[in-house]
């Protein structure tokens, strides 16, 4: 097998996230914390693999602001749809590892798990139309 090339590979690997959580969406067992980063990882790499693509350097981070931040400061327009991803940056870090919110804290809204489906296959999608010319 060839070697991809870098966005080639996070373009796969974020295509890769978006179906997983697709398919396990509608399962009960699979705990949203799961479809949460699933839809998170979609949309980091997708934006990642969009960066690649254009010759920006990013660091490592999962803080999807930072990256749409990289993004504009770049000239890449970052679809609006992509930019609402940002409610997923928790489900990188904080929803992996910390099961409930801190005593007294706001209740978090209950999880949108077909929001968060939409959000990452419109990440995909943007990064699969920018890699064609798009």
């Amino acid at each position: 097998m060839p070697l991809r090339k870098p966005y080639e590979t996070m373009l796969w690997k974020a295509s890769r996230d978006a179906r997983h959580a697709a398919r396990f969406a509608s399962d009960a067992e699979v705990d949203d914390e799961h479809i949460g980063f699933c839809c998170q990882q979609a949309v980091e790499k997708a934006i990642k693999s969009v960066l690649s693509f254009r010759g920006v350097r990013y660091r490592r981070t999962h803080d999807l602001s930072e990256l749409i931040e990289l993004a504009g400061a770049n000239g890449i327009d970052v679809p609006n749809d992509v930019q609402q991803g940002v409610s997923l940056t928790p489900f990188a870090v904080e929803f992996r590892y910390d099961d409930l919110p801190e005593v007294g804290a706001t209740p978090p809204e209950p999880f949108d798990r077909a929001e968060a489906l939409r959000i990452a296959t419109a990440a995909v999608a943007w990064a699969e139309a920018v890699a064609n010319g798009g």
